[in-house]
């Protein structure tokens, strides 16, 4: 089981972003740390959509919706098969999940929330003075939460329950059966379920149905960060049937930053239009990066394995014995200048890294992961 963190320290803030945007990773020239896929270029958006220039010269810089513009909720509503009033356009996604979990959650709320996970999914909630308890994704059990212990504490009484599909940093993702046996315990104890769907998507050929279609208590957080390639955008979303979630959603971020960018919109507009050839040129981009990646697992094998990841684009690798993950990622970025991801940062103990394989610099830098390796 890994390490329990049973407060939110919020003198750190969110560990993971303070390393990825800190003096260390400034220091690096190449890097295995990016859980995203290559990022779209301004060109690039042009090609899909040859008016978009003449677009956002003609937007509006009045105040959007606070929802976010109709025509883009509409774009991603028939992603989910759901009415555009069962969305709200969000400040990435974790935009989000702050604004989700303000409005659901309250001290004492008792959340199930996957570990390893992403980071502000559990701390968030901390933060908000909930009783979290881990959701433990063990290597011994193919990173799969186990349903039994979802049973044993909805049993208990749970608030709600935190999913992310693809999941980071593994790549797990859960068979239909699964799906189905998740949404029958939530079912059966009326029991909210988040799912965090930033990595639907990737790979396009792994069909995938959101929760929040299949739920009606389900909430689905999704955005154009990850999948996509856009993080710059900031554009997020959630999405769910259950009309109580969404007003008081809408209700609760009436106190804080209720609005997108205009600029975002138009441009989240042409690639929501373009999503499935977004998607497609995307997953192909997926391939290149994870077929270099299970090649140098191949050839490293006495140095770090894996559970080959099922979606997404980064993966949970176990460092040989006595290899501790912290002090391997701070040698490798001060002796070499490649950033990596340490287990710990997602508590996760001290003998795995997550290392992403979306990017086009991804073969430059597993070659510099060698240099490490070799150098050992």
């Amino acid at each position: 089981m890994f390490q329990n963190t049973s407060s939110a320290d919020k003198s750190q803030g969110f560990r993971l972003k303070n390393y990825l945007s800190g003096p260390i990773a400034a220091s690096a020239e190449l890097s295995l740390a990016g859980s995203y896929i290559e990022p779209f270029s301004m060109s690039r958006v042009l090609e899909l959509n040859p008016n978009i220039r003449e677009e956002l010269l003609n937007t509006s810089m009045h105040y959007p919706g606070a929802d976010g513009s109709l025509v883009l909720r509409e774009a991603v509503a028939a992603r989910f098969n759901i009415q555009p009033s069962q969305t709200i356009l969000t400040e990435g996604a974790d935009g989000a999940i702050q604004s989700l979990y303000r409005a659901v959650l309250e001290p004492g709320s008792k959340v199930l929330v996957q570990v390893p996970g992403y980071e502000p999914l559990k701390a968030t909630a901390l933060g908000l003075g909930c009783e979290v308890i881990d959701w433990d994704c063990l290597p011994e059990n193919n990173w799969i939460p186990s349903l039994e212990q979802l049973e044993d504490n909805l049993k208990s009484g749970l608030d709600a329950v935190v999913i992310n599909v693809p999941h980071n940093p593994t790549g797990w993702m859960p068979s239909e059966s699964y799906c189905e046996q998740l949404i029958q315990l939530c079912d059966q104890h009326g029991t909210l379920l988040i799912a965090d769907e930033i990595y639907l998507g990737l790979p396009s050929d792994r069909p995938f149905t959101p929760f929040s279609t299949r739920y009606e208590k389900a909430v689905s957080i999704g955005g154009l960060s990850k999948a996509f390639g856009l993080p710059a955008l900031r554009v997020g979303w959630l999405a769910s049937q259950n009309k109580e979630v969404i007003d008081k959603v809408r209700l609760s971020r009436t106190y804080g930053n209720a609005f997108i960018s205009a600029l975002s919109e138009a441009v989240a507009l042409t690639i929501l239009r373009h999503a499935d050839h977004v998607l497609g040129f995307n997953s192909e981009q997926r391939q290149q990066g994870f077929a270099l990646m299970q090649q140098f697992v191949a050839n490293n094998a006495k140095h770090l394995s894996w559970l080959e990841p099922e979606g997404g684009v980064t993966g949970f690798f176990k460092l040989a014995d006595g290899i501790n993950s912290s002090n391997f990622a701070r040698h490798a970025v001060e002796s070499f200048k490649l950033l990596l991801v340490p287990s710990a940062l997602f508590d996760a103990g001290e003998n795995h890294l997550r290392l992403g394989f979306g990017l086009a610099s991804t073969e430059t830098a597993l070659e510099r992961l060698q240099d490490v390796f070799d150098a050992q």
